[in-house]
């Protein structure tokens, strides 16, 4: 039997954190400096940035991108749903799996094939 080296033991003691301030904050997100650009006013006109960006897009909407069309409905009107249907229109059945995984019948195949007892 080995015995344990006292020297690698860890320089706390049992029941106490190794690391007792967390994890150390990291600089912020590129998500939070995007929307704290966009939250910037500007002093002449009294409109964010962001608002100076969705007037454009409507703008360039109106006079007909594709683009810019598609961009605003997905923001104000979430994504379209796009579901997944077989040839005959009916929605698609996906089975999944591994090892024995299951039958097409959807009974487990564990059951079916129960593993051998052991003597």
């Amino acid at each position: 039997m080995k015995t344990r080296n006292p020297n690698l033991a860890p320089p706390w003691q049992k029941g106490q954190s190794g690391n007792p301030k967390g994890r150390p904050k990291v600089g912020e997100t590129l998500a939070e400096q995007v929307r704290a650009a966009l939250g910037v006013e500007d002093p002449a006109t009294k409109k964010t940035r962001l608002a100076v960006v969705i007037e454009r897009a409507i703008a360039d909407a109106i006079d007909g991108d594709p683009t810019a069309r598609a961009w605003l409905a997905d923001r104000g009107y979430g994504k379209a749903e796009q579901p997944i249907t077989g040839g005959d229109g009916a929605p698609m059945e996906i089975i999944l799996s591994w090892g024995n995984g299951i039958d097409k019948a959807g009974d487990d195949a564990a059951s079916a094939n129960p593993a051998p007892e052991s003597a």
